[in-house]
């Protein structure tokens, strides 16, 4: 990851800097990002590695949804809360 992002995402929310990102792999994202997160969406995911990295990060046992999530459906993971939502 660039110094530049780094940076970003170590200083961002006492600078105000909101960061949004996404990825196809979340046991790949820098951890440093992930664990600024104060909101998680996650659409279906298969891949053993990716599943285990969001039971263990957010989602306990409602990550055994995630492989079969109807499209348009996730899960979401927030400070206050989580659950299921139909996005469109």
């Amino acid at each position: 990851m660039p110094v530049y992002a780094d940076d970003l995402i170590n200083a961002g929310r006492h600078q105000g800097i909101t960061i949004k990102a996404s990825c196809r792999r979340p046991a790949n994202m820098p951890r440093n990002l992930t664990a600024a997160a104060t909101a998680v969406y996650s659409y279906r995911i298969t891949g053993r590695r990716d599943l285990a990295y969001m039971a263990d990060e957010w989602f306990d046992d409602q990550a055994k949804l995630l492989p079969t999530l109807p499209r348009g459906t996730c899960l979401y993971w927030t400070e206050a809360g989580s659950g299921q939502k139909k996005i469109y």
